[in-house]
């Protein structure tokens, strides 16, 4: 590609002209991430372009360059809890921003791809299709396009049933497929993928709400054993070891403006088929003479993005 901009820009006396842009807009799952870039002055390679046109590989062997022939560059990276708090325009905006703060030197002057721009000092300026007409941001689109690849890959160790790996959290075919098959996980944008969930709703948001509960009980010392623990009487959410106690654990999960507290679902019919539950599984586990417990952990999906986490131990005795 042609430098064109950034030669105009640089042979008004600017040295440190920053380019900036942003993958993950349109994804369904993880961050959104941009990337500053200053470059030298008169820099140039004909290998830069738009990351969009380039090859996976071609990308890394790229982003391996810059990194080392930048003057500097800033990362800023908004997750998908923040996306679905503030909106994917905004959230874009705050990440851009935060990158150009993290830039070591100041710059001069910078270009933004695109027609929004952040709330930076120096003004930046939009240019629409930037990343095919800059180097600047091209060279920032393949250093966000790869910062969030990387990201996606170590999501899909956590959740291999998306293919974030292939994917990168994009809609494909396969990936809409399985939002609908078995819901949505903790990386997911909710507010991207309530499309999805139409119809089977519950599905997907008590899969989220289960996801939560598994990640609150590992971070206080919880073991997990099995989840989604199914037979024809009913079924177990998580069961789980903690200190020498096995515990069976019904998760109920509400979004804002759900009809009363989730934990009041779990009624005594509830509770019964559970204990049945229990008793299945601790005879296809040849488990005897040991300690259990019930418990239930309640959770409350805000409007806001934020997740209201009730643990009631010893909920229950069947």
């Amino acid at each position: 590609m042609e430098a064109i901009i950034d030669k105009k820009i640089w042979q008004k006396g600017t040295y440190n002209l920053a380019g900036v842009d942003e993958a993950g807009r349109g994804p369904l799952a993880g961050p959104v991430v941009a990337s500053a870039i200053i470059l030298p002055r008169d820099f140039y390679d004909s290998r830069i372009d738009d990351s969009k046109k380039l090859s996976e590989s071609k990308r890394e062997e790229l982003y391996n360059y810059l990194i080392k022939n930048c003057v500097c560059y800033g990362i800023g990276i908004i997750d998908e809890k923040e996306i679905d708090r503030l909106n994917i325009l905004k959230a874009s905006l705050k990440a851009m921003k935060i990158a150009i703060e993290n830039l070591s030197e100041k710059p001069d002057k910078i270009i933004v791809d695109g027609k929004y721009k952040p709330d930076v000092k120096p003004r930046p300026y939009a240019i629409i299709d930037g990343d095919s007409h800059s180097i600047s941001i091209a060279s920032a689109s393949i250093i966000a396009k790869v910062t969030r690849d990387r990201i996606m890959k170590e999501y899909h160790k956590k959740y291999p049933e998306y293919r974030f790996d292939k994917n990168k959290g994009y809609g494909t075919r396969y990936h809409i497929e399985k939002i609908k098959d078995i819901g949505i996980s903790p990386v997911h944008r909710v507010t991207f993928c309530q499309k999805f969930l139409i119809g089977d709703e519950r599905k997907g948001i008590g899969r989220y709400g289960e996801d939560i509960a598994c990640n609150y009980l590992r971070k206080r010392g919880y073991k997990i054993i099995e989840r989604n623990f199914r037979r024809s009487d009913g079924e177990i959410d998580i069961v789980a070891e903690f200190q020498g106690t096995l515990v069976f654990i019904e998760v109920k999960t509400n979004k804002k403006g759900g009809f009363g507290e989730p934990e009041f679902r779990v009624t005594q019919k509830k509770q019964k088929q559970i204990g049945k539950m229990a008793n299945i599984y601790l005879q296809e586990m040849n488990l005897y003479n040991i300690d259990c417990r019930f418990d239930v952990l309640a959770i409350k999906l805000e409007k806001d993005g934020f997740v209201k986490i009730n643990h009631i131990k010893d909920a229950f005795w069947v």
